[in-house]
């Protein structure tokens, strides 16, 4: 063998061996590199998931990926912080009727040289759609503006208006799509659409069979993706108490406005609102809560000042008599209870 085939073998080998190493991409641990890269990695993990370092050497591959991903324990923490950033905005509800809808929403105080109106929680969606949000009202407006532009769309391309459940169909699948990918973060924000859907009356009042007509509805739509409709809804700061409030009082109070004039079922529907919000929130009078309602002959009617001073005032003047009493007693089978004196042992 010559010297120089010799050399030649021994430059093949070296290219193998180092065509080797770089297939490989091995990584030195955490613990082999310096101090400043550990610094580093753990400023990283504590900004994404709140980890820890010696969490991040525990877990592995899953603590060093991105936030779109799940816990060990099933959750996904961004949309949850995302769901807290929800809790702490202004409180929202929403209730129906049988041919109305009210949104009631709460005022914070603004400063001295703000204008109010350009703090709005209400948008306008399309003709027959609200749209109502609650947590950070700059991802919300994104949200609103492209539920927009896809009504208008549909508009085009179908000749007709979308329904509501289709445009909280979207929306939906809008906050979905930033939960699932890296380069995003959740919508820190929910929000609730309201309108009117031509329906048969059997799909939601099988005792009714009039011809289709416009169908008030609700749809909340979450940061996680999630849509679901309701009769009564409520987002937002003590959503929670509002949410039992609203599950003791809807009922009787849709027995109500059950065959009632459109002005009348408005004012039963405020003032319902009105009492629910007032469960969670200080009155100051109109500078405390904002009211609109939403009819199809009407349209959307955001009320003035005055007008929801007059509703907070038959709203405080209304105290039960005996007889309602009485009444109330009779419906929960109250029995009258006799005591006696028990002498001790």
């Amino acid at each position: 063998m010559s010297f120089r085939s010799f050399l030649l073998q021994i430059q093949i080998v070296f290219h193998m061996l180092a065509l080797r190493s770089s297939c490989l991409h091995t990584k030195p641990s955490l613990s082999a590199r310096s101090p400043f890269a550990q610094n580093r990695v753990g400023e990283t993990l504590r900004l994404r998931g709140g980890a820890s370092l010696d969490e991040a050497a525990f877990e592995g591959y899953d603590a060093l990926n991105s936030f779109a991903r799940f816990s060990a324990d099933g959750h996904l923490f961004q949309v949850e912080y995302a769901l807290e950033a929800v809790k702490k905005g202004r409180t929202v509800i929403a209730v129906k009727g049988e041919h109305c809808l009210c949104v009631a929403t709460e005022r914070r105080a603004f400063a001295k040289l703000q204008i109010p109106s350009t703090v709005r929680k209400t948008y306008q969606v399309d003709a027959h759609i609200l749209g109502t949000i609650a947590g950070m009202s700059a991802d919300a407006r994104s949200v609103i503006d492209k539920a927009r532009m896809e009504a208008l769309t549909y508009r085009m391309e179908y000749e007709d208006c979308p329904t509501v459940e289709y445009i909280a169909r979207f929306v939906g699948d809008l906050m979905l799509s930033n939960t699932v990918s890296d380069s995003v973060r959740p919508y820190g924000a929910s929000i609730i659409f309201t309108g009117f859907d031509k329906l048969q009356y059997s799909e939601y009042l099988p005792n009714r069979n009039p011809p289709p007509y416009p169908f008030p509805r609700i749809f909340l739509c979450e940061p996680s993706g999630a849509v679901q409709e309701c009769s009564a809804i409520s987002i937002g700061r003590n959503s929670n108490i509002v949410m039992e409030f609203l599950e003791k009082h809807y009922a009787s109070h849709a027995e109500l406005i059950k065959d009632k004039d459109l002005q009348t079922e408005e004012r039963i529907l405020c003032e319902f609102a009105l009492a629910a919000i007032t469960e969670v929130v200080n009155m100051n009078g109109s500078k405390s809560v904002e009211l609109a309602t939403m009819s199809v002959e009407n349209g959307v009617r955001i009320l003035l000042d005055d007008e929801v001073d007059v509703l907070l005032q038959n709203l405080s003047d209304q105290e039960p008599t005996l007889e309602d009493i009485e009444q109330k007693l009779k419906n929960m089978n109250v029995q009258p209870q006799q005591y006696h004196a028990q002498s001790a042992e």
